[in-house]
């Protein structure tokens, strides 16, 4: 996926970016969309004789059971379909003309979209926004009192959010990363900066619970720091409130945690400059209207480990800026699921167990009604069990002494609702029993197995549904995807899932979400994309990066001795073609190393094809042709390649060079065989 990341350090000078691709698993069986042939689906990845030497294909299968065949250099033609889960998709004919036309009407949909969204976006980043700009030795305090070790995904993100608040034009910036992941960190520092900086800042939350957490944790963070940090949720009296509401309109209140509160309309601000929303996902429609009204001129900064669709459809289409935290913290474990029909065996085994190690156990039941029912059970099937029951109906002290007990370790089992979906942590509870799986939404499963596995003990999640037979279509879809995502930093990849299954929301309405279920969400959102840039580039003469077809005779292969396992191989020739720059490909050549060991020779060959396609597409090169002893560049009419520059270089470094019509460049050298070509040919254009 093309994610629009910002490119600045901190420190506000020019940086690249440096973040990894996000990859999907492609295994045999998903369907995938080339970009010129349609929906088909990946059979298998192969070596096959290609002119002289044998190369890596994918295979995909179309209607009536044609083949298609793309080289590992044609892989960025390539995404995974992302559309209609519900119902059959069908597959494309090879040779038809009903997928060009099809992709045809999805662009000229597209480009409707587009005048519409940009305008729209045009007045959100036309507001003039605050500048939360503070020295480095006050930023260095605040980081090193963070007594945990960033992780390279949470340095990059800090950075990302820290240069936006810096802009003079409003943050929207959604960071995306699974439960424990450190999204709260990147808040804290945000909050530190504007504050610092002579702002305010509001963090809204979708429950008091999590309200009471955030704000023991940035109270915590701020103590040696002449903060006034408040709380607006059920557990504030009403005289502290009215107190904390004053303190917000006069400046006395640097930064207010609140719930649906702070959303009534009668709170005012004296200078805020960011406001951070917790679990955005929880969030409705008019309660997100309600936020766009109160935030006037100030950054936004949204937090989530699952995206509800609208959202992140808004973040592939570059209309929202997207960061991506997937490197787990140290020593964290996969959470284990097990989707089965209800058992009470099972059931006795997960609580026994977990007991057994000194740990403690969330049962997750909606029906308050049933509460006492399922105790008397638990009871029956465990005699000793301690159990409290917690949900939204209890009084706000009663929720704040059960679960300052359970903490405590006073229960060994919580029953409760959905209440704890959000932000509650407790090491010590490390299984989680979520009864009728099925009536739950992917994001909130997700959210309600992130309650678990907070340490680095094994933890484990069992989600019961009635038999596969009697669930509906979207609830077997659901639970397919928590069976197959049960990896650490999934959230990304169950959001876009959820997509599928759910549709892109508001922003596109009917008519656009069939363009997109009939093409795919990656190339519609390309295709968006392109739409939006053909209007921008009118308006700010910007220019569309071209994609350069690299043909070869080098080796620029990984072996199969070199990573044996065909999925990963083919996982990694998709990084290297998503990388955008040098840095990232240099990164991503240490990981292989770690990883597999010390380089063949084709995939250094490999990683310096890609640098050198990188700098053609910025060239705007549309193809380049290697030989032994000659190269080929076909360039686009727009690009700025300086033919004298070309000359003086090619004579320098003895190679000879003819402009032929039709925009085509060729170089010839006597006695270098194609590699050396390749390696040449980047200080001959440069």
């Amino acid at each position: 996926l093309l994610l629009r990341v910002a490119q600045t350090r901190y420190d506000n000078q020019p940086s690249v970016n440096n973040s990894m691709p996000v990859i999907d698993d492609w295994q045999p069986g998903t369907l995938l969309v080339h970009r010129d042939y349609g929906i088909g689906k990946f059979l298998s990845f192969s070596k096959l004789d290609h002119g002289e030497k044998k190369q890596d294909f994918l295979v995909l299968e179309y209607a009536n059971e044609d083949k298609l065949y793309v080289s590992v250099n044609h892989l960025h033609l390539v995404n995974k379909y992302i559309g209609n889960k519900i119902t059959q998709v069908q597959l494309d004919q090879l040779g038809s003309k009903k997928w060009s036309q099809r992709k045809q009407k999805a662009y000229q949909a597209c480009e409707d979209l587009a005048v519409k969204l940009l305008e729209t976006h045009a007045v959100q980043k036309g507001k003039g926004a605050p500048v939360c700009k503070i020295e480095d030795n006050n930023y260095n305090l605040i980081a090193e009192d963070f007594p945990y070790q960033t992780t390279a995904d949470q340095e990059r993100t800090i950075k990302e959010v820290l240069h936006d608040i810096q802009q003079t034009t409003c943050m929207d910036r959604l960071v995306c990363g699974d439960v424990g992941f450190g999204k709260t960190e990147v808040a804290i520092r945000a909050a530190y900066v504007t504050i610092l900086a002579g702002y305010q800042v509001a963090l809204l939350t979708p429950t008091t619970l999590l309200a009471g957490q955030h704000f023991r944790t940035f109270n915590e963070r701020f103590s040696p720091y002449p903060f006034k940090t408040a709380l607006l949720s059920r557990l504030s009296t009403g005289a502290q409130s009215q107190q904390d509401i004053t303190g917000l309109a006069n400046g006395q209140v640097d930064m207010v945690i609140a719930t649906h509160k702070l959303l009534s309309g009668k709170i005012n601000f004296h200078k805020l400059g960011l406001i951070i929303i917790d679990e955005e996902h929880r969030f409705g429609v008019k309660q997100k209207e309600m936020i766009q009204a109160i935030k006037n001129k100030a950054h936004v900064l949204a937090l989530s480990a699952t995206p509800i669709p609208r959202t992140l459809h808004m973040a592939l289409s570059s209309l929202r800026d997207m960061s991506i935290i997937q490197t787990p913290p140290k020593n964290r474990r996969a959470i284990q699921t097990f989707i089965e029909t209800y058992n009470e065996t099972t059931i006795q085994e997960a609580i026994q167990r977990e007991l057994a190690r000194g740990g403690q156990v969330y049962y997750m039941h909606n029906d308050i009604a049933q509460h006492e029912r399922i105790k008397e059970n638990l009871h029956r099937l465990v005699p000793s069990i301690r159990i409290a029951s917690i949900h939204g109906r209890l009084k706000k002290t009663q929720l704040e002494a059960i679960m300052i007990d359970f903490a405590n370790q006073a229960f060994d089992l919580l029953l409760c609702t959905t209440i704890v979906e959000s932000g509650i942590d407790i090491a010590n509870a490390n299984t989680i029993i979520l009864h009728r799986a099925d009536t739950l939404g992917l994001s909130q499963i997700h959210q309600l197995k992130g309650r678990v596995g907070r340490s680095n003990h094994q933890a484990y999640a069992y989600l019961f549904t009635p038999d596969e037979t009697l669930l509906n279509k979207e609830a077997r879809a659901r639970m397919d995807t928590i069976r197959k995502h049960t990896q650490l930093g999934a959230g990304y990849q169950i959001a876009s899932e959820d997509l599928e299954i759910r549709g892109a929301g508001d922003l596109l309405g009917n008519k656009q979400t069939g363009h997109l279920h009939q093409i795919g969400m990656e190339l519609y959102t390309k295709l968006l994309k392109r739409a939006s840039m053909a209007l921008q580039k009118d308006q700010a003469n910007l220019l569309e990066t071209s994609e350069c077809e690299f043909e070869t005779i080098v080796d620029c292969t990984i072996p199969q001795q070199y990573i044996e396992d065909m999925v990963t191989r083919l996982e990694y020739y998709r990084k290297i073609r998503l990388c955008v720059d040098i840095p990232s490909l240099d990164q991503l050549q240490n990981e292989l190393q770690d990883r597999f060991g010390l380089l063949p020779k084709s995939v250094v060959s490999l990683l310096s094809q890609r640098k050198l396609q990188q700098k053609l597409e910025n060239l705007c090169i549309d193809k380049i042709l290697i030989k032994d002893q000659q190269c080929t560049l076909q360039a686009n009419p727009s690009s700025k390649l300086s033919a004298q520059s070309i000359l003086a270089k090619a004579q320098a470094m003895s190679y000879k060079v003819a402009f032929l019509p039709g925009h085509k460049i060729r170089f010839n050298h006597n006695s270098n065989k194609a590699e050396r070509l390749q390696h040449d040919i980047l200080a001959l254009i440069s």
